[in-house]
């Protein structure tokens, strides 16, 4: 069909229009038509071409300046460096990092330091895309992509764990930490943090809706969480109306286990309390850092105690004694200040002082080292239980070596007898202690009612607080050990495990294939 009258009479069939205009498309003069115009822009140019060109570099000219500003945002956002500072002007000493980072790429890119001079200063309204809302957007964009990637991560590997934990911010508002735990593809687990959430409460009740709000957010199902770990705080661990329990009510499968490096810690502050020497010592050691810090005239002598106070107090003890013997003797310091000198020296100088000092700077040394192996991301509940039978057993050995600890305190200690705390009391004749010095008696109720107790209180709790992780690798560990277990443990621990994840495991199949990585 010819298309030639639509020039002579026009085209007046608007009820067949779209018919008539698919027609036109499809015949060889539009066809013919449409060649010759585009081998004549070729030839010749377009009369928008110029217009094309100017908006095509203008695209990539605004692509270049994003490029860099991601670049800038994935640097500070990796290192966990702040963006902002006091105000947000180029050539200000107080422009936080974002602007810094690209102030420091100006001196080597001249197209990032041209756009600068251009458009950096050029106040409201003058678009530049270095400002700090573009920069917020990017981060928020970043943000939800790794929180959507990881959900998906997580959706992949089905089963998950939780851990959350409730912290103040810088300006003290409170918000939970929400953390996953899965393995991923390759065999590996991996622990991801997903989000902040501002005013969780802290009811446990509260805390749970959380939770599950933010499972359902990602698309995860609270069917398929396997685990949950907090702190020991009785809103989370409590095992009637805590966090755990109440998760516990949705999914009898998500087990719980306390944080071992937070269990840890509590096991060194029992041990702190445990006796009243134990509290004198920790008491001291917070007295001194406060005393050191209280004045600028003092801060020479108080680098030693900032980090790591009880070991600087033994690689620094004759400093410390120089230091408040020179503050007690000197005449230009008030009489109060010279008094507390006076008196923190001669509670540092006292044997028990010096015994405790080494005996603590023993054991915390080991429970930092087993601190950090604790909340590395690779570890397992089988390697923690094996972490605190160490402790267990470092503790006992330190408890047998009270000789040791007493020679190495009588070597720096300037007082060499221990304070008798039985003054004014007379033994009986013919008992044992009425043939012991002064000296002696002070020795041994020192040694029994302090040292022994420390030790002895470390034990109790290691072991108490061991107990729940041992409980819940017991159901695992054949699984670790599989080629020197017999076959029928073997079928024993499968089957029992079986029936605690039968929604999970296939018990026939799960049982051949124990039997079959055995041999």
């Amino acid at each position: 069909m010819s298309f030639v009258w639509w020039q002579e009479s026009g085209f007046s069939d608007w009820k067949n229009g779209t018919a008539r205009l698919n027609e036109h498309k499809r015949s060889a003069e539009h066809k013919s038509c449409m060649l010759s115009l585009k081998s004549r822009a070729c030839t010749l140019g377009r009369i928008d071409e110029s217009l094309t060109k100017q908006r095509s570099d203008e695209i990539q000219y605004w692509r270049n300046v994003l490029k860099r500003v991601v670049a800038a945002v994935k640097a500070l956002g990796t290192q966990g460096l702040a963006f902002r500072g006091k105000d947000d002007r180029f050539g200000s000493k107080h422009n936080g990092n974002y602007m810094m980072m690209f102030e420091f790429l100006s001196e080597f890119d001249p197209f990032i330091a041209e756009h600068i001079a251009r458009y950096g200063s050029a106040g409201k309204g003058v678009t530049s895309y270095l400002s700090f809302t573009t920069c917020e957007q990017f981060i928020h964009l970043m943000a939800d992509s790794v929180t959507k990637q990881i959900g998906k991560e997580a959706k992949a590997a089905k089963y998950y764990s939780i851990s959350v934990d409730s912290t103040p911010d810088s300006s003290h508002t409170d918000q939970l930490a929400f953390i996953l735990r899965y393995v991923k593809e390759d065999g590996l687990p991996v622990e991801r943090f997903l989000r902040f959430i501002p005013n969780p409460g802290n009811k446990s009740e509260q805390l749970a809706e959380v939770v599950l709000t933010t499972l359902k957010s990602y698309d995860l199902d609270i069917a398929n969480c396997r685990g949950q770990s907090y702190d020991n705080a009785s809103n989370m661990s409590c095992h009637y109306r805590g966090l755990q329990a109440r998760i516990l009510e949705r999914n009898p499968l998500a087990v719980y286990i306390p944080c071992s490096a937070h269990s840890l810690n509590l096991v060194g502050k029992h041990a702190a309390e445990s006796c009243p020497e134990a509290c004198s010592f920790f008491g001291l050691l917070q007295y001194l850092y406060i005393f050191f810090t209280a004045s600028t005239h003092r801060w020479e002598q108080r680098d030693y105690l900032t980090h790591g106070a009880c070991r600087s107090l033994n690689r620094n003890w004759t400093q410390v004694i120089e230091a408040l013997t020179k503050i007690k003797e000197n005449t230009t310091e008030a009489p109060g200040t010279c008094k507390e000198a006076e008196g923190l020296l001669n509670k540092i100088q006292r044997l028990e002082t010096a015994l405790m000092s080494g005996l603590w700077g023993t054991i915390l040394d080991r429970f930092g080292a087993i601190s950090k192996k604790l909340q590395s991301i690779g570890i397992d509940v089988g390697i923690v239980g094996e972490l605190y039978e160490s402790l267990i057993q470092f503790v006992r050995e330190t408890r047998d070596i009270f000789p040791t600890f007493e020679a190495a305190a009588m070597e720096k200690s300037v007082v060499k007898d221990y304070e008798s705390k039985s003054k004014g009391v007379q033994a009986r004749k013919g008992s044992a202690t009425s043939s012991k010095t002064q000296a002696e008696v002070a020795q041994e109720n020192f040694c029994i009612n302090t040292f022994y107790v420390i030790c002895d209180n470390l034990v109790a709790e290691l072991m108490r607080r061991k107990t729940a992780y041992d409980s819940f690798f017991g159901k695992f560990k054949f699984i670790t050990d599989l080629s020197k277990t017999e076959p029928s443990a073997i079928l024993q621990h499968a089957n029992n495990l079986c029936s605690s994840y039968s929604k999970d495991l296939e018990q026939e199949c799960f049982v051949d294939e124990c039997l079959h990585f055995r041999s």
